[in-house]
């Protein structure tokens, strides 16, 4: 008999841990690491694959390629590149710090009289308005661009999943963008990080605590947002038939242990004489907690593993995780002591990650469908005013989720989906299409160039009967033309609303 290794030991005894449903998808002889399996890959951990990066990660093998995607730095892009980061240049006068802004203000109304001084603030704020708005379209456009064509598609998918769970939006801040910048490094850098630390850096962001009035809770009136979404959405969820997870109460007690944390500008501070320094009582345990041990009691609960597990599966695999599924994720993540990337690694490894129903089963979001396009058809993505009017008629405009619980859709593709919304999504593809340059050979078979450009845009089955479509589209002799009208019929197609 062969023997086990103490590695394979441990490896068995951890899969007897897991749902069967997490259990690594292992290729077969009627299941192989195909073309299909490997751009479904790439789809849902990134932002779909072209031709050659689909045969390279066939290469690689499931756990080659999932431990590939997860190679990426820990670290902000402004430590990855110095030139790789959005152009600041419009910010270059504007006082960034609160105090400093008053200061300004202040300058500007001496020697004015009352309704001179009025103006001069108004059109200074203004001013400082106009330049925020520049700079989040900068952001915006930056980040499209490395979500399309970055090096590290994993990392930048991560950072648009936290970006719809640790949500702050430019609605509520529309002076404050390099904070909503600052925030968009900080999801960066802890992407795929410990859980723990990232529910207590993220609850010291200038950005958070302005968007979830923080800034407000002091010991005098405690401000319970920060600490109701804590812990409804950011870590514990709301509760199922069993009960709730949180009480009230927790809330209140939890909100005290804040106060005081707030921010000068896009720095974090902490305001001893605003802050409640008594004793709180929060699930059950008391102590003189202030937010960092409320972080640590949010750790510790049942719920936190599973919640996190659970949403992060349900953003991968496109399907929500059942209540056998959800513990066992759940596990996977508090026995990592909150390492985001062996949850990771499971579920994309997993058999209900490659399950045949789920290859092709989530409508693209928007940003989805745009960057994917621009990606596989090698095309410029559209100017910012463009692709911010695209994306807001579609419903999903980066740095402005439509509240705290951010995008509706990103849980449930068929929130993306109306009347409107799919005559844009058309509409973009096809206009993306036109732009596309091609390289078409003088000799090329028509029924060869459509399976090609039908594999390259749809990386599965599509029905015989719409191969004959664009291979008659195409015609005998296919031209350059022919080729166009027949990839913006591709995109037309309603298998290429979805990955």
């Amino acid at each position: 008999m062969q023997s086990t290794s103490p590695t394979n030991k441990r490896a068995n005894r951890w899969d007897k841990a897991l749902h069967e449903s997490l259990l690594p998808w292992e290729p077969s002889g009627d299941q192989a690491f195909d073309t299909v399996r490997a751009g479904h890959l790439l789809n849902r951990a990134g932002f779909g694959g072209l031709p050659q990066e689909i045969k390279a990660v066939q290469a690689l093998g499931v756990v080659g390629a999932v431990d590939a995607l997860l190679d990426f730095p820990d670290a902000p892009v402004a430590e990855q590149s110095r030139v790789d980061v959005p152009d600041e240049t419009m910010l270059a006068d504007i006082p960034r710090s609160d105090s400093a802004r008053r200061e300004a203000i202040i300058r500007l109304q001496q020697g004015k009289a009352e309704e001179e001084a009025t103006t001069a603030a108004q059109v200074e704020r203004q001013r400082w308005r106009g330049a925020s708005v520049r700079h989040i379209r900068e952001c915006s456009r930056w980040w499209l661009d490395r979500m399309a064509y970055g090096p590290y598609p994993l990392q930048e998918k991560l950072v648009l999943f936290w970006h719809g769970h640790f949500t702050s939006s430019i609605r509520d801040d529309s002076e404050g963008s390099w904070r909503l910048w600052d925030q968009n490094e900080l999801l960066r850098t802890h992407a795929a990080g410990n859980f723990r630390t990232f529910v207590a850096r993220i609850s010291r962001d200038p950005a958070m605590l302005r968007y979830l009035n923080n800034d407000q809770n002091v010991n005098l009136s405690p401000n319970e947002n920060y600490a109701r979404e804590l812990m409804e959405l950011f870590t514990l969820g709301i509760g199922d038939f069993t009960g709730a997870n949180y009480t009230e109460d927790d809330i209140k007690q939890a909100a005290r242990a804040f106060t005081g944390w707030t921010h000068d500008g896009d720095q974090f501070t902490f305001r001893q004489r605003l802050h409640d320094p008594g004793e709180k009582v929060v699930f059950g345990q008391s102590g003189k907690f202030g937010g960092d041990e409320i972080v640590d009691l949010l750790m510790q609960h049942h719920a936190t593993g599973p919640h996190i597990g659970a949403k992060l599966f349900e953003f991968f695999v496109g399907v929500p995780a059942d209540a056998e599924v959800k513990a066992s994720l759940g596990r996977v993540l508090v026995n990592a002591n909150y390492e985001l990337r062996p949850l990771l690694r499971v579920i994309l490894r997993s058999r209900a990650f490659f399950d045949a129903p789920r290859i092709g089963g989530c409508i693209k979001s928007p940003i989805q469908l745009v960057v994917s396009t621009c990606r596989l058809l090698d095309v410029e993505l559209p100017e910012q005013r463009r692709v911010t009017s695209d994306l807001e008629k579609m419903g999903q405009v980066p740095f402005a989720p439509p509240n705290v619980k951010g995008w509706p859709g990103q849980f449930d593709g068929r929130r993306w989906i109306n009347t409107a919304t799919l005559l844009t999504r058309y509409n973009i593809g096809v206009a993306l299409a036109g732009e596309a340059k091609i390289d078409l050979p003088t000799d090329a078979d028509a029924s060869d160039v459509a399976d090609y450009w039908l594999t390259r845009l749809i990386p599965r089955p599509v029905d015989a009967a719409k191969r004959r479509r664009l291979a008659s589209v195409l015609g005998s002799r296919p031209s350059q033309s022919s080729l166009l009208d027949a990839i913006k019929l591709i995109v037309s197609m309603p298998e290429y609303q979805l990955c």
